[in-house]
C-alpha cells in the first residue's frame, strides 16, 4: 500500500496527519448511522439461520431422528443475533449523542466521551442522551422495550461472545416484563425481532431529526 521506502509510520508527521483525521470524525455523524445499518443487515442474516434452526428443532421434538449437530449450533446463534442487534442500536444512540453533545467527543486523537459506565449498556446510554436534549427529541420507551434492551445489552456485554461473564451475579435470573423471573439470556424468537425493529425505527427517525437540526444550526452559523 505504501511502497515509498521513505514512509515511516512512527514519524511525527504521519502521526499528526492521522490524529487530525481522527479528530475530524467528530463531524461525520452519518458514520454512526451507516455502521448501525451494517450491523442490522448482519443481524438479519444471523436471524434467518437462527430461526430456521429453532423451527426445525421444535418440529423434531418427540420424533426419533438422528440429532443434527449443525442445527444445535445454529440454534445458539440467538445470542450472536441479539448482540448484533444491541450493537446496531448502540451505534445509533452514540451517534445521536455525538450530534447533540455541545462538547467535542474526540480530542487529541482519542474518544473522550464519558459513557457513565459501560458503553454497551443501552439504557444507560439512552438516559445519558436524554439528559442533554429537549423533550421533543427524547427517547421514550415502554416496559417491553426496556426489558428487551436489558437483555440486548447483556448479550452485547458477554452472552453473545463469551461462555461466561466476569462475575456470577450476571447469571442470576431477574424480573422481566411478561416473563416473571428469567435469565437475561432468554430470547423470544419472534417477539424480540418485532421489538428490535420498533426500537430501531424509532431511533433511526430520531437520529435523522437530530442530524437535520444540527445541519440547520451549522448553516445558520455560516
Amino acid at each position: 500500500m505504501f511502497s515509498d521506502f521513505r514512509y515511516n509510520p512512527n514519524s511525527k508527521q504521519v502521526h499528526d496527519f492521522w490524529k487530525d483525521n481522527f479528530n475530524n470524525l467528530n463531524d461525520f455523524y452519518v458514520n454512526w448511522e451507516t455502521k448501525s445499518y451494517e450491523l442490522k443487515l448482519a443481524s438479519e442474516l444471523i436471524y434467518q439461520e437462527f430461526k430456521s434452526a429453532v423451527d426445525t428443532l421444535v418440529s423434531q421434538i418427540n420424533v426419533d431422528e438422528e440429532e443434527d449437530e449443525s442445527l444445535i449450533y445454529r440454534q445458539s446463534f440467538g445470542s450472536i443475533w441479539m448482540m448484533l442487534c444491541g450493537y446496531s442500536l448502540e451505534c445509533l444512540v452514540k451517534g445521536m449523542y455525538f450530534i447533540v453533545n455541545p462538547n467535542d467527543n474526540i480530542r487529541d486523537g482519542k474518544v473522550v466521551v464519558d459513557w457513565k459506565g459501560s458503553g454497551h449498556d443501552l439504557i444507560t446510554l439512552m438516559n445519558l442522551y436524554n439528559e442533554i436534549v429537549t423533550e421533543e427529541i427524547r427517547i421514550s420507551l415502554n416496559e417491553n422495550e426496556i426489558s428487551y434492551l436489558r437483555r440486548a445489552s447483556e448479550n452485547s456485554l458477554w452472552i453473545g461472545k463469551y461462555p461466561l461473564p466476569k462475575k456470577y451475579q450476571n447469571t442470576i435470573p431477574v424480573l422481566q416484563e411478561g416473563e416473571g423471573y428469567a435469565p437475561l439470556g432468554l430470547i423470544n424468537v419472534k417477539g424480540d425481532k418485532d421489538i428490535y425493529e420498533e426500537i430501531y425505527k424509532k431511533l433511526q427517525q430520531l437520529f435523522e431529526t437530530c442530524y437535520k437540526e444540527k445541519k440547520a444550526e451549522i448553516q445558520k452559523e455560516e
